[in-house]
């Protein structure tokens, strides 16, 4: 067959096809879309001006209907209240949320949020803590106009702090972050000692030397100030003695715990403590 008849066989026109790419000017194309760009720009503006003529007719409008109506009104109505900043400040005892505050200052602890707060017993001494991974102390006896920190310092490399609170006598400062490490500081910042991470791979997290999992807060003994108490994700509550600390490699003190605690629901399920607080005197 020759190809002529190939052709018509397959209903091709020919083998070769001459249809080409369509070409485009870059220069054309981009000032057709310049020109439509402006005509839009020109129809929004008309838009947005006869709105803000329309805008600024009302308040005249306003204006004369408050005056043909304050008119009818005694002057002693037309002037504004006045009150004393002595007595909006002051609020109702019977206010559930009323707080007996005389002075306040505000501390800048930094861009990201707080997450801590402590104060010692004196009063004298707080600790702040956040996203940062910072602590910072503020001495209200020795702090001057800029109301800055005295110390800044950040216990741990890259965990957020989740609780401060200084021992009964205000000498230690106990640190507490989202790793399984709770730090024990002095009031001036000072590194003292700190509890030992447990093997997190254990079967029984209370067969392990200290916590495996992140901690949820820690809280001292109200009276014995070598006592701490803290309370983790592994389901488990420990109970640790500052004076029984070793030293062990690069001079860290580790204390050992003296009690654990494992509570469980109504039906004998593990369960994970959030919140835990000793008694009035430390019995319970």
């Amino acid at each position: 067959m020759s190809a002529d008849e190939i052709q018509k066989a397959l209903g091709f026109s020919s083998f070769t096809s001459n249809k080409h790419a369509r070409k485009f000017e870059f220069m054309e194309v981009f000032q057709e879309a310049k020109t439509i760009a402006k005509e839009r720009n020109e129809e929004g503006n008309k838009k947005l001006a006869e709105l803000e003529a329309e805008l600024t007719k009302e308040p005249e409008t306003e204006s004369a209907v408050n005056k043909s109506d304050s008119s009818d009104v005694d002057s002693d109505a037309d002037e504004p209240e006045i009150h004393d900043s002595k007595d909006s400040k002051e609020a109702d005892p019977d206010d559930p949320y009323f707080v007996p505050m005389t002075d306040s200052l505000l501390l800048k602890h930094g861009p990201k949020p707080l997450t801590a707060v402590a104060v010692d017993p004196s009063g004298s001494r707080v600790a702040t803590g956040g996203f940062e991974f910072e602590v910072k102390l503020w001495d209200f006896s020795g702090m001057d106009k800029s109301c800055r920190a005295f110390k800044v310092f950040q216990p741990f490399d890259d965990n957020q702090i989740k609780d401060l609170e200084f021992s009964p006598s205000g000498e230690s400062l106990l640190v507490v972050s989202a790793s399984p490490i709770a730090k024990i500081m002095t009031r001036d910042g000072e590194f003292l000692c700190e509890t030992i991470r447990g093997y997190q791979y254990i079967t029984d997290p209370a067969s392990a030397k200290g916590h495996t999992h992140s901690l949820n807060g820690g809280t001292w003994h109200p009276i014995d100030g070598r006592k701490f108490l803290t309370w983790s994700q592994d389901t488990t509550i420990r109970t640790w003695i500052i004076d029984d600390a070793e030293t062990i490699v690069n001079d860290t003190r580790i204390p050992k715990y003296c009690e654990i605690l494992r509570p469980k629901t109504a039906q004998g399920r593990k369960v994970i403590p959030t919140a835990c607080a000793y008694s009035r005197y430390g019995e319970f």
